[in-house]
């Protein structure tokens, strides 16, 4: 079971993130001045030492996957680029293209650079890479 303080800590971290859901801010403006933001649609949790720590002991989760961190993907919003694309809650993302995920903030950098992600994620004990087109929303 995870403490209450590493919730608090993945709440706290969503906020600071517009919510937690992976919304980008790109160069463009709408006509009436709205800014239009890249939009993939998880909320995530960066992966410390102490968050896998306490995932590794969860007995909902006897098999988490030893490795060195990236991001657990806590929710995937219906009908979201993610969703389309097929990334599951559950997932850990641990690469975007040629770019290692060590934190949320790594993805935010990836998907404000491109249209097109290469996202591998490891799905129980299988890594699988999966293509997420990303959309602009305001």
């Amino acid at each position: 079971m995870l403490h209450p303080g590493v919730l608090l800590h993945f709440q706290l971290n969503c906020s600071t993130y517009s919510s937690g859901q992976c919304h980008l801010q790109s160069s463009g403006k709408t006509d009436n001045g709205f800014l239009k933001r890249r939009y993939m649609g998880i909320t995530m949790l960066t992966l410390t030492e102490n968050v896998m720590r306490d995932l590794k002991s969860n007995i909902k989760m006897p098999n988490f996957p030893d490795i060195d961190g990236g991001v657990f993907v806590y929710k995937v919003i219906p009908g979201s680029p993610a969703y389309i694309g097929g990334i599951l809650a559950g997932d850990i993302i641990v690469s975007i293209g040629d770019s290692p995920i060590k934190s949320a903030a790594d993805v935010y950098d990836c998907v404000e650079k491109a249209d097109h992600l290469q996202v591998t994620v490891i799905r129980g004990s299988k890594k699988e890479v999966i293509t997420v087109n990303t959309q602009e929303t305001i």
